[in-house]
């Protein structure tokens, strides 16, 4: 997932947290369903049963009392109705016992037949007592009714704690699976939470981690350290930040680095050099700049060495043009002692501005050889050729004066 875009792992990891958030209410629902369909079993089977038996147990024993009272009291049609309608109770929920009885024991329908038994016989206790057969009727009230009643009230005792067992496991076993549907619940809250916060933990750290060394990377970038090393590589937007990072280091990092290669051969004397970095966008007015400046700086060595030159072959010429005239002037020592004298003083004038010549071309070279120094010493130059002109203007003079006086 790490070079997954930003936005769809953001997608990604809160679909992730909604899909267990689902998953989580779906298993939350089904242990409810569950555990009510447990509960909905005990009540609808064995606590309807129970229900039953307590209502037939309830209706047998009130229409018991009835039939005694009859016995004790004569014959009622309002006593006998009464019998009848709990009849009509007890088969009902005869009929409901037997339906909603959950086990296959047979217990339901030997309850059944023991109430059918014992109402067959209060029927015709009834029927005896309606008759004015009092005496027979009480004989087999004690002797047929009275036991029957007795074993019935038994059998549903029993029958009784068997229904009473199932609902309390029922029940129990439905207090287990609504336990274990809450733990199944409290579990997968838990898991889905853990989960959400691993996702959301790892999806900060991938989008923290690249911020934070861009943004170190920047800051020495700021300081003039451009060595700082990134290591964050990802096709997502994070890692195209970070290459970008690392690109603008590399690109400031070689144009420096040509700058000061170029600026130290120029130093040496060296101007026969140029960039070979690259130096896009708005770095490129810069490559321009350096370009020309080492072009105007070969165009100005290039003049002082020509000026150089041209100062030293004029100052040769003086001193040749001197020596002759020095010779001419030996020649014509016999002519005048003061021309001789005039002749040594012309020469030495000569051989002073030839050492001044040569004093003139040496220091053009050192301009040549100084550039950090050239602007004072062009002003040397400049002085220094004022001043062989001065002297050869002198010499001109001088010259003329001897050649106006051999001509004399």
């Amino acid at each position: 997932m790490k070079n997954m875009k930003v936005n769809v792992r953001m997608i990604c990891t809160i679909g992730i947290i909604l899909l267990l958030s689902v998953i989580t209410i779906v298993v939350a629902e089904f242990a409810a369903m569950t555990s009510q369909g447990s509960y909905s079993e005990a009540i609808n089977k064995d606590m309807n049963s129970a229900l039953r038996l307590m209502q037939v147990r309830a209706n047998v024993n009130d229409a018991g009392r009835q039939l005694r009272d009859m016995i004790l009291s004569g014959y009622s049609a309002e006593t006998a109705a009464a019998i009848e309608n709990n009849f009509s109770i007890i088969d009902d929920s005869l009929n409901g016992l037997v339906n909603s009885y959950p086990l296959n024991d047979g217990g339901a329908a030997t309850y059944k037949q023991a109430v059918i038994t014992w109402k067959a016989v209060a029927v015709e206790i009834m029927g005896e007592i309606q008759n004015g057969q009092t005496q027979m009727a009480t004989e087999r009230m004690l002797n047929e009714c009275t036991p029957a009643l007795n074993s019935l009230r038994n059998t549903g005792m029993a029958l009784n704690e068997t229904l009473n067992s199932l609902i309390a496991e029922s029940v129990s076993s439905a207090d287990r699976m609504s336990s274990i549907a809450l733990y199944i619940c409290i579990g997968m809250t838990v898991l889905a939470l853990i989960i959400a916060l691993l996702l959301a933990t790892r999806l900060i750290k991938d989008i923290t981690s690249p911020l934070s060394e861009a943004e170190e990377a920047m800051v020495a970038m700021s300081k003039g350290d451009l060595e700082y090393k990134t290591t964050y590589h990802s096709t997502n937007e994070f890692g195209q930040m970070v290459d970008a990072v690392r690109t603008s280091q590399s690109v400031l990092k070689n144009a420096v680095s040509d700058i000061s290669r170029v600026m130290a051969e120029m130093a040496s004397g060296n101007y026969d050099v140029q960039l070979v970095a690259e130096f896009p966008g708005d770095l490129a007015p810069i490559e321009t700049s350096v370009g020309e400046l080492i072009s105007h700086m070969e165009d100005t060595i290039r003049q002082i060495m020509e000026a150089a030159e041209q100062v030293a072959a004029g100052a040769e010429q003086v001193s040749i043009g001197a020596q002759s005239l020095a010779q001419s002037s030996t020649e014509q020592a016999s002519s005048a002692e003061e021309l001789t004298t005039s002749v040594a003083e012309v020469a030495e004038s000569a051989k002073s501005n030839a050492e001044a010549a040569d004093r003139s071309r040496h220091d053009s070279n050192l301009a040549g050889e100084e550039l950090n120094a050239c602007s004072d010493r062009m002003k040397d130059m400049v002085a220094a050729m004022e001043d062989i002109s001065k002297s050869s203007e002198e010499i001109s003079k001088i010259i003329a004066t001897i050649e106006n006086f051999a001509f004399q």
